[in-house]
């Protein structure tokens, strides 16, 4: 289990890339920066496209793990200094690893 408390679910079980990034694109925006979303997923390929869309928008993401058939992540809205478009990238430490299950750096 984790410690990370979020501000928003979303279920994306059942549905396949791209699809649980584009919603998660959407619920995001709707989050202040600094608050958590949740996503639940079942496409496996959300443990690499979460990741890179991660990096990519400057939503960190905190942690992910199996948990009864369906993958979890946790993302922390980024933009906590940053002036402009709230979902627009932010600063962001890259560690050049490749993220595996569990907390991320």
């Amino acid at each position: 289990m984790t410690n990370v408390k979020e501000d928003r679910l979303l279920d994306a079980r059942g549905l396949l890339c791209p699809m649980p990034v584009v919603k998660a694109a959407k619920e995001i925006r709707g989050l202040e920066p600094g608050q958590v979303l949740k996503v639940m997923a079942t496409d496996r390929g959300a443990i690499a496209d979460f990741p890179a869309w991660a990096e990519d928008t400057g939503n960190p993401l905190l942690e992910w793990h199996e948990e009864g058939g369906s993958l979890v992540f946790w993302f922390r809205k980024g933009g906590l200094g940053g002036a402009g478009d709230p979902g627009s990238p932010g600063p962001t430490a890259s560690t050049g690893d490749s993220p595996s299950e569990g907390s991320v750096k």
